[in-house]
């Protein structure tokens, strides 16, 4: 894996959900240095700052002969989308990539996880490299909120209670995961009722 300070561009058109190439402008890709076996990781998203940090994909740039690249999309947990021209696409390091600095390797592979209430709809998760990653669009009664819907393994906990805010149109929620690997959604912002609620591109370091 490659590295390179201040590489942060805006793509110039739409990339869609199978393209493979990214609409930046020749400097960009000439600043990368491309040849045979450089790879880039690089994260696509709409802002730098969000709450609860917003939608994003992780891409992997692997350089060629010639100057030319592969595109992988959809990399270390995310989900390959459509972006607008405008979105920022940078060069960064990924929860991953801090994992496998410290050796890690095994990957779980995609696992429904439990709840203590038999919640008949918990999110699914995975663990790989020493990161969790959770994906899944679920729907929650109003009664469950509030509520340890879903439990992670083990081995599977964060260092300290994580809060992400997650939207579904005009409404948010809050996503808690705690030390002890119990997760619950509370709402913050929207009208009463069931919803919901988008567990995709959630991902955190074992603690």
């Amino acid at each position: 894996m490659n590295f390179i300070d201040n590489w942060i561009y805006q793509l110039d058109d739409v990339l869609a959900v199978d393209g493979d190439a990214l609409p930046v402008s020749g400097d960009a890709i000439t600043r990368l240095g491309l040849a045979d076996g450089v790879t880039y990781t690089l994260v696509l998203t709409a802002a730098l700052a969000q709450a609860g940090g917003g939608a994003f994909e992780i891409v992997h740039v692997i350089g060629a002969d010639g100057g030319s690249y592969t595109l992988e999309r959809g990399q270390e947990g995310t989900d390959a989308a459509e972006w607008p021209a405008g979105t920022l696409v940078m060069a960064t390091i990924t929860a991953a990539q801090l994992a496998g600095f410290g050796g890690g390797g095994a990957d779980s592979g995609w696992l429904t996880l439990d709840s203590p209430i038999e919640f008949e709809n918990p999110p699914d998760a995975r663990l790989r490299n020493g990161v969790v990653y959770m994906r899944g669009m679920k729907f929650l009664p109003e009664e469950l909120l509030g509520e340890y819907i879903a439990q992670l393994p083990e081995g599977w906990w964060p260092a300290a209670q994580m809060e992400v805010f997650v939207s579904n149109g005009s409404r948010t929620h809050r996503i808690y995961i705690e030390p002890t690997g119990g997760i619950f959604v509370m709402r913050s912002v929207g009208s009463s009722g069931g919803d919901y609620i988008q567990f995709d591109n959630l991902s955190f370091p074992v603690g």
